[in-house]
């Protein structure tokens, strides 16, 4: 039986714990306007960031990477300047997700890891790169063969 979604998210909270997470629309990749929804909020509240706090048209930006290539990015929660809505970023995404996809975006001592779930699910890119091994081997998940068993 393949992980789901869901279960994959899941196992990232274990491991890292608040994590944020979205499906993504074409708009929000074009535009690059993505609404922080409660996951979202939950993890900027866990690294320091709280929107109630944030002024209309702040931003905060910290340091990130891609689980698919380990490539650098920034991931920045901010409201915006007119009506002050909770939004957050992240830079590359549209070169590394489609619209349909869900990413998940967790922090760890390196920062952000910010993952195309969706993608990760289909090829394992995740193992290829070595970065969840670790955190998954320390809880006891034999993950590749959670993925791989149908």
């Amino acid at each position: 039986m393949k992980m789901t979604i869901q279960e994959f998210i899941e196992t990232m909270r274990v491991d890292y714990g608040p994590t944020g997470e979205i499906k993504l629309t074409q708009t929000m990749l074009e535009k690059h306007i993505i609404d922080a929804n409660k996951t979202v909020i939950q993890l900027a509240q866990s690294i320091g960031v709280d929107y109630a706090k944030l002024e209309k048209g702040e931003k905060i930006t910290i340091a990130g990477r891609f689980d698919c290539d380990g490539k650098s990015c920034n991931v920045s929660f901010y409201r915006t300047k007119a009506r002050g809505d909770k939004r957050f970023s992240v830079s590359g995404l549209k070169r590394r997700a489609q619209a349909g996809q869900t990413i998940a975006i967790a922090h760890d001592a390196n920062g952000a890891l910010v993952v195309n779930v969706s993608q990760a699910l289909q090829a394992n890119d995740l193992f290829k790169l070595g970065l969840l091994n670790e955190p998954l081997r320390k809880s006891g998940i034999d993950f590749i063969k959670a993925i791989d068993n149908d």
